[in-house]
């Protein structure tokens, strides 16, 4: 199991920092274009509002994969010792139910607005919105994984 996962993290970090290259290039080339050719990719703004959606859930499970959430490490530091794990597994408790509830409810709404297409590029929204569920059942899976491992 452990390849596996090792080569979903090593697929996502690599999407996402290649939809971050494209990011980089496309806003480059998108001011280059308004301010300098005064044109403008009428698609480009909606294209990186969606990328920027991705990235941060993707990202977010990378964060998670790699304990690296900023409020995770900085709060524990000013507890004391004994107090670190019961607060940490109430907390991963209550993340773990949060994301249950928001992946079950972002099927629910990737479904429902599945058909409907997205203003400039006319892709599905579908399409857009499948991150939610995904990005949910990626934290899920892994903050539950990573709880599992810290028990042992």
């Amino acid at each position: 199991m452990g390849t596996i996962e090792q080569r979903l993290f090593s697929a996502i970090r690599l999407i996402t920092a290649l939809m971050l290259i494209f990011t980089v290039v496309l806003v480059f080339g998108e001011v280059i274009l308004r301010y300098v050719l005064n044109r403008s990719l009428g698609w480009a703004e909606e294209l990186l509002r969606y990328l920027l959606i991705w990235m941060t859930f993707l990202g977010s499970y990378l964060a998670i994969k790699g304990n690296e959430h900023l409020s995770i490490g900085l709060f524990f530091q000013w507890l004391p010792r004994k107090w670190q794990p019961p607060i940490d597994a109430v907390a991963n408790g209550l993340l773990l139910l949060f994301l249950g509830i928001f992946t079950v409810l972002s099927f629910q709404y990737t479904f429902k607005f599945f058909s409907d297409e997205s203003t400039t590029l006319e892709i599905p929204m579908g399409a857009i919105y499948a991150i939610l569920p995904i990005g949910g059942v990626l934290m899920f899976y892994q903050l539950l994984m990573n709880r599992l491992h810290r028990r042992r």
